[in-house]
């Protein structure tokens, strides 16, 4: 029994060795698209405008055809030499139907077209206009208000996780800047004044931060759109800004900055220009009810002879946050 044990041992002990070398991977030609793709295949020909190849297995492999057009490089892989079989024994070559080469795209069957994977997660860079609307873009003030936005900017950052049902989830942050409209507030002190006053350039800044939840839908392997809702943060601050008229009387309003839950939506458009790279286009629309507390107003009005006289009073202001942003970005995929 032990001749025959020593036999098995060594068998298995040889088998462990040859596996690792036995198991090499199959050489397979690379294509290489424009947009950086390694597609791992076999060509089988070529004319002077497509290159058709397979993909799959040895049995369920699937012939698709590329435009040269969209082809950067194709590296053939090296040809072994070619061996006969001694007389009697069948080839050493094994014909693996469940070998799918790696990097290999996936094909519709249907189709016999290419489809790009899906990558799940994105970071996008985004920067553009904001665009006050409603309350935020008025020409009549209240008692307290100090005035409405006009244009201005905003940038942005956003993550994005997309899941195969077509869902996506995301969190986003953004600064926006708007100049303060000082027409409304100059044109009502002259209604009570009798008087032109000009006022310093000032703005509305805005800090915030959302979560998102949506839906996208994908028309080609580089055309996809979604639309979201969000819900998050909002800090707003109160523009620092003075007033004054030719007899040097002023009145100033001190900067105040206030917090609040902010909601709005999303539209956007993503355009795939590498494997990893795209160009996105977004409209979003974002609301907050805003409210300061105690906004210092100074004012000072010329006294006889020469002294003069300053007043000092606290404000309460509410005041509602709405800009419609368009961006454009950048995305990166993941």
């Amino acid at each position: 029994m032990k001749p025959k044990l020593l036999k098995y041992v060594f068998t298995l002990l040889l088998l462990l060795v040859l596996k690792p070398a036995m198991a090499q991977d199959q050489v397979s030609d690379v294509i290489v698209t424009k947009k950086g793709e390694h597609i791992s295949c076999t060509i089988t020909r070529e004319d002077s405008t497509k290159v058709y190849f397979k993909v799959g297995g040895n049995m369920s492999s699937v012939e698709v055809n590329m435009p040269l057009s969209q082809i950067s490089e194709i590296i053939y892989a090296p040809k072994p030499p070619i061996q006969m079989p001694s007389i009697g024994q069948p080839s050493a070559q094994i014909q693996r139907d469940d070998y799918v080469p790696a990097n290999t795209a996936t094909v519709n069957i249907e189709t016999k077209k290419m489809v790009t994977p899906q990558k799940e997660n994105s970071i996008s860079v985004f920067a553009g206009g904001a665009f006050p609307v409603a309350d935020f873009n008025r020409r009549t003030l209240d008692t307290n208000e100090i005035g409405p936005a006009i244009a201005g900017a905003v940038a942005g950052l956003n993550f994005t996780h997309l899941n195969k049902k077509g869902i996506l989830y995301g969190l986003s942050c953004f600064l926006s800047n708007n100049e303060l409209n000082t027409v409304p507030i100059t044109s009502k002190y002259m209604y009570h004044s009798d008087s032109v006053w000009k006022a310093d350039k000032a703005n509305w800044r805005a800090f915030g931060v959302n979560l998102s939840i949506g839906y996208y839908k994908i028309f080609s392997e580089d055309l996809s759109m979604y639309a979201k809702f969000n819900a998050g943060y909002l800090s707003l601050k109160y523009p620092e800004v003075t007033l004054s008229v030719s007899s040097s009387q002023y009145l100033k309003f001190n900067s105040a900055t206030a917090d609040a839950f902010s909601f709005g939506a999303t539209a956007g458009i993503n355009y795939r220009l590498f494997q990893s790279l795209g160009a996105a286009l977004e409209i979003s629309y974002l609301q907050a009810n805003c409210k300061f507390n105690e906004i210092l107003v100074i004012g000072e009005t010329p006294a006889i002879p020469t002294n003069k006289k300053v007043s000092q009073t606290m404000r309460d202001v509410k005041q509602k946050y709405q800009n419609v942003f368009i961006s454009v970005g950048v995305n990166y995929w993941f």
